[in-house]
């Protein structure tokens, strides 16, 4: 993984990030606090099964990224169901959805709603443009705080793994030679069976240049049924990935 390909995580998680689960349930109560005992694993040796989330809506979530001398935060919710669809919405405006991100397993769609615009390719075409070899189940997964997919072949990552005691991951950390990716998982919140985090915070050091993408939930559910309706995007103009987003 090159430089590019380490801020092109940075970027992704920024986007998706976005997306990032935002929430606290009803019937949710603060982790317990064997949460602060952790290990670290490598990839090389086996890592604890995640916790099966088939579903995730974050109706609520805020999002605030720093990077090359520029900062913002951003109201966003998102929606996953698991190796079907993922779902982010940016609602800058009083709750106005603006722009949308759709993942599928094949294809990544940008929507610009206020404009009537939308981008889409496939995986292939943002591999190529940045260099990472890049997945649906890595935007996947690194969202509902699991391990990412390694059977990819690139011997020159070192990925690892932080997890507590009762196998909850808390930090995923991927390097090469100097540049660094980390995403740490903060916040921890139960609801029934499951335990969750309602904090991320992605941060990125590669050639010298540094940002960092954290986000929080004010409200989510996991594991109930839930529907995501397709925008008709014949009553949208098809345009460039440069016009929505410019890199």
């Amino acid at each position: 993984m090159q430089q590019k390909a380490l801020v092109y995580l940075f970027l992704m998680g920024s986007l998706l990030g976005t997306l990032t689960s935002c929430h606290t349930s009803r019937n949710a109560t603060n982790a317990p606090s064997a949460l602060t005992d952790t290990v670290s694993i490598g990839t090389g040796n086996p890592l604890p099964a995640g916790v099966e989330i088939k579903t995730l809506n974050a109706p609520k979530c805020q999002l605030s990224i720093n990077f090359s001398g520029q900062s913002f935060t951003v109201a966003s919710s998102v929606k996953i169901v698991r190796d079907t669809v993922i779902q982010i919405s940016i609602t800058p405006i009083l709750g106005i959805e603006m722009y949308r991100a759709v993942l599928t397993p094949d294809s990544v769609f940008l929507i610009n709603k206020n404009n009537k615009e939308y981008s889409s390719a496939g995986y292939d075409f943002i591999q190529q443009k940045t260099g990472v070899d890049i997945h649906f189940s890595d935007v996947q997964n690194l969202l509902l705080n699991h391990a990412l997919d390694t059977d990819k072949g690139n011997s020159s990552l070192n990925i690892t793994y932080s997890y507590t005691n009762t196998s909850v991951l808390k930090q995923t950390t991927i390097t090469q030679h100097e540049d660094t990716f980390t995403c740490t998982y903060s916040r921890f919140q139960q609801t029934g069976d499951t335990v969750f985090p309602t904090a991320y915070t992605m941060e990125i050091n590669a050639g010298g240049k540094q940002g960092s993408l954290s986000f929080s939930y004010d409200k989510f559910t996991v594991n109930n049924n839930l529907t995501i309706n397709q925008l008709d995007l014949s009553k949208y103009r098809k345009v460039p990935y440069t016009r929505i987003l410019p890199f």
